[in-house]
């Protein structure tokens, strides 16, 4: 983790020097999520930002939630746009960093991705008052089209005469990367993880799941991540991993227990 030390005078952006950049890459990094070469990235390097000052400047410019909409970049021969959840990231940035920053001793980079998204869950969207006679709220588990599950703190109205429910727009985040599965052999890395080599010799790998559904020839490659751990964060290295590059990590209990790693992914007994 980095130390970023700041002073705010007045209604200023005035940062301790140095502190700039690296509260800068933490912001993206791991408050917003961006990896390089992801859509956010590829945007903020596109309009040359590279420290937290000019990141600041760019968040207030007016019509931006418009923009980032709209936004497209060619890449590769590709078109590279902003989905519905990192144009809200970007929207709501601004904000968080206003909210966070007040104290005379700042240090953005202790924050995590979860302390970020409930502030966009409880804060940068509150929920609207609903005055109807029978008030109740109700937690739901959903699956967006971003592969992203969220839990939606949601306040609904039933008027008496009335079968239409009126459901607010509160949302508390859940973003989980990796999964953890103790009925494979093997893991398998997805686009959570950054390839670092493919096996020497060429070894490849089929993997088949349910229904026997079969990807083949998958290489056998060394992968790393980033993990949040109580202490900060932390890079992790995975060997002998079958190389795929799309959806989650699957991490097999039995290869990492068989490696010393003690995985605990058993129930607690219920009190």
């Amino acid at each position: 983790m980095f130390d970023c030390l700041s002073v705010p005078i007045g209604g200023s952006d005035d940062v301790a020097p140095g502190d700039s950049d690296r509260a800068y890459l933490h912001i993206v990094r791991v408050l917003l999520d961006a990896a390089t070469g992801t859509p956010i990235d590829v945007l903020l390097r596109g309009e040359g930002i590279t420290n937290l000052l000019q990141l600041k400047h760019y968040l207030k410019r007016p019509g931006l939630a418009d923009d980032l909409l709209s936004w497209e970049h060619t890449m590769d021969g590709e078109t590279v746009t902003l989905n519905k959840l990192q144009c809200e990231d970007l929207t709501a940035i601004g904000p968080y960093l206003t909210s966070r920053m007040k104290s005379a001793h700042i240090d953005i980079t202790s924050r995590t991705r979860d302390d970020f998204d409930t502030f966009v869950g409880a804060e940068f969207l509150p929920a609207e008052p609903v005055n109807n006679s029978k008030v109740h709220t109700k937690t739901f588990t959903c699956i967006f089209i971003e592969d992203t599950t969220r839990n939606i703190n949601a306040t609904i109205s039933s008027p008496p005469d009335d079968d239409t429910y009126l459901v607010s727009n509160t949302e508390q985040r859940n973003n989980f990367k990796s999964l953890i599965d103790r009925g494979a052999n093997g893991g398998i890395a997805g686009d959570d993880m950054r390839l670092i080599c493919h096996d020497t010799h060429g070894r490849t790998i089929d993997v088949q799941g349910i229904d026997n559904h079969e990807i083949p020839k998958l290489k056998i490659s060394s992968c790393g991540a980033v993990a949040r751990t109580q202490r900060g964060d932390a890079i992790l290295i995975f060997n002998q991993y079958a190389h795929h590059g799309r959806g989650k990590s699957i991490h097999s209990s039995l290869q990492l227990e068989d490696n010393s790693v003690k995985v605990d992914d058993r129930p607690s007994s219920s009190l």
